[in-house]
């Protein structure tokens, strides 16, 4: 999946990827987490890809990751990430 970010504020963000398993339901994000993003600057996009494993099958939610915006030294979680349908594991 690619996951994209907007800066959609006036200032730029210097952000970094926090995975938070407290958060996390029945699909685990695969990826390297706690890493750093880049600098964003006001207006820009970047497409991060992000891979994941389901635990279970139905619908699920995808849940646990979050973006650390270093110069304003604020959290924000992922909440626009889809819902998956998974049929067999």
């Amino acid at each position: 999946m690619l996951c994209r970010i907007s800066n959609t504020g006036s200032l730029p963000v210097d952000l970094y990827l926090r995975e938070m398993p407290e958060k996390a339901g029945r699909v685990h994000y695969a990826g390297i987490a706690n890493r750093a993003l880049g600098v964003l600057k006001p207006g820009e996009t970047m497409g991060l890809p992000l891979q994941f494993v389901p635990s279970s099958i139905g619908l699920l939610a995808i849940t646990g990751l979050a973006l650390y915006d270093k110069t304003a030294n604020r959290l924000y979680d992922i909440l626009s990430l889809p819902h998956v349908f998974v049929t067999a594991l």
